[in-house]
């Protein structure tokens, strides 16, 4: 009989990994065997929850029963398991068994979805509309790219500069972010969507920026869908801080120049 209870931790496991706003998204990530651990991992925590439960309810209800001795004879009686006797044609002590196995299997699967929908409850009462963006935003804080770029999609005014595999290189705002999704577990299919500002290349020996198209000077709003996969390096940008870079570049460029080589 114990081997049945394979049956509620899996039904448990999986309505919480598949409801929960949080565990739903971060399962996106993991495949095969590790998938399978964590959702019987969370089954068993389920069905734990659950079986204390309903240890505390039976305690308290035969309590409760033992101020009406007719009351607590009858839930003494096994009056439940006899339509499980009939129906099955087992013996009493079977018919028991499948009872408590209907009751677990029911009630884990209960626990599991209030499980999730107090969880969800919490995260719209803390984030407000917002609050799915935030549950990507913490399952994204282990990877650095994705991160950066969904945490600028939701910040309006935030500058990117953006290296392409190609050398291409593009100072952009993210119009769309990559958020977790259950066919691009690792980001490789992944695409976001930037609205340029200005864009270029990177030379081939130096790789110093040469900045060859500016979006400004044109009146409609373009769009760029850019391959997650192509992007090298990313970062927050800023003219200033930019324009000091260069020009420190520039200062440092012209000492080395003027500065005679020494020989020990």
């Amino acid at each position: 009989m114990f081997a049945l209870l394979i049956i509620p931790i899996l039904l448990a496991g999986y309505t919480v990994c598949s409801t929960h706003p949080v565990i739903r998204q971060k399962l996106y990530r993991f495949e095969g065997q590790h998938l399978y651990l964590k959702v019987v991992c969370q089954g068993v925590f389920q069905v734990l929850i659950a079986t204390t439960l309903l240890l505390i309810i039976n305690s308290l209800v035969l309590f409760l029963a033992s101020f009406c001795p007719p009351l607590h004879q009858w839930l003494l009686d096994d009056p439940f398991t006899q339509p499980l006797q009939d129906f099955f044609n087992v013996s009493p002590e079977i018919s028991r068994q499948i009872l408590c196995f209907l009751v677990l299997t029911i009630f884990s699967f209960l626990v599991a979805r209030s499980f999730s929908g107090i969880a969800t409850k919490r995260l719209k009462k803390e984030h407000g509309d917002d609050w799915k963006s935030q549950v990507s935003l913490e399952v994204l804080r282990d990877s650095p790219l994705d991160f950066l770029l969904l945490e600028s999609a939701l910040t309006q005014g935030t500058l990117l500069i953006l290296s392409m595999e190609n050398r291409k290189v593009y100072v952009c705002a993210i119009q769309r972010g990559a958020e977790p999704g259950e066919h691009d577990k690792h980001g490789e299919d992944q695409e976001v969507s930037v609205i340029p500002v200005k864009s270029g290349y990177r030379d081939k020996d130096t790789l110093e920026v040469y900045w060859t198209t500016y979006y400004d000077a044109i009146a409609e709003k373009v769009t760029i869908v850019l391959r997650q996969a192509d992007i090298v390096s990313a970062s927050r940008y800023d003219d200033r801080m930019h324009e000091e870079l260069v020009r420190s570049k520039k200062v440092q460029g012209d000492k080395n120049k003027s500065t005679p080589l020494q020989y020990c």
